[in-house]
């Protein structure tokens, strides 16, 4: 918190030494001394109150950074039947996606050489999938099915991002990572030439990327690296068009890492 509340108890303890009681002979004297002391104590009081309620909200603050989680879905259908008559460009297509998380952790801190701001999800689980259905191709009846779908679950999930420096010269620092995730995706294609089916699933206790970049006026120069500690996954692809078809999988266990560095100027 900026507020330094120091300060308003010192304040506080100055204004409580001149709140001595003095004997005047003068009536007139006496009762405008009684009045000052009485409007000092009143300031005193003020700052000191304050100082209370400052630190009792920051204790409070401080104990919000965890809010409560969310559940959101959405989901289009785009018929474009015209195109049939039109013999050409997509028949239907949709998109939907979910997101949920038990709860979310959010924390800010900035001043005037950078900042640092961290957002995460507890228990978080997310899906998207998508369909195009074409029913012409070159004003041929050709129908042709496209599917996408992905799916993760994961114990904690965060982004965290941070700055140091001014507008001229400064370094940005972010990473992004899940903890315990499990995760799925697919990816289907269906019509009279090609036929693609492929499907990667995986499992993580650790996986992330770390993103670090150094701006000198118009130079950057920008780290990027990518890993994951414990991890099991697994990959199945079979292609078929025309004459001609393939299939494949893969395998990877324990650990994985990789980087890659770019320059701009």
């Amino acid at each position: 918190m900026k507020i330094d509340t120091k300060v308003y108890r010192h304040v506080s303890n100055q204004l409580i030494k001149y709140c001595i009681p003095l004997s005047f002979t003068q009536t007139n004297l006496s009762i405008r001394h009684q009045d000052i002391v009485s409007r000092l104590q009143k300031i005193s009081s003020f700052c000191s109150q304050s100082a209370n309620l400052y630190e009792q909200k920051e204790v409070s603050l401080s104990n919000q950074h965890i809010q409560k989680g969310y559940f959101t879905y959405s989901g289009s259908i785009h018929p474009q039947f015209d195109n049939i008559y039109k013999k050409a460009g997509k028949t239907i297509s949709a998109s939907g996606q979910i997101r949920y998380a038990a709860s979310q952790y959010a924390y800010t801190k900035s001043n005037a050489y950078g900042y640092i701001n961290l957002d995460a999800d507890i228990g978080q689980w997310k899906a998207d999938g998508t369909i195009n259905f074409h029913m012409w191709k070159n004003k041929i009846i050709d129908p042709s099915v496209y599917l996408y779908g992905s799916t993760s679950l994961s114990l904690f999930s965060g982004k965290v991002s941070a700055r140091i420096g001014n507008s001229m010269i400064h370094g940005d620092v972010s990473a992004s990572g899940q903890v315990g995730v499990v995760y799925a995706k697919a990816k289907a294609v269906f019509n009279a030439r090609e036929q693609t089916l492929e499907m990667d699933v995986g499992a993580a206790a650790l996986q992330g990327e770390v993103r670090s970049s150094f701006h000198f006026f118009d130079a950057k120069i920008t780290l990027t690296g990518s890993g994951s500690i414990g991890s099991a996954q697994a990959n199945f692809s079979y292609h078929h068009k025309t004459r001609e078809w393939e299939f494949g999988s893969k395998l990877g266990f324990i650990c994985g890492l990789g980087f890659k560095v770019k320059v701009e100027y």
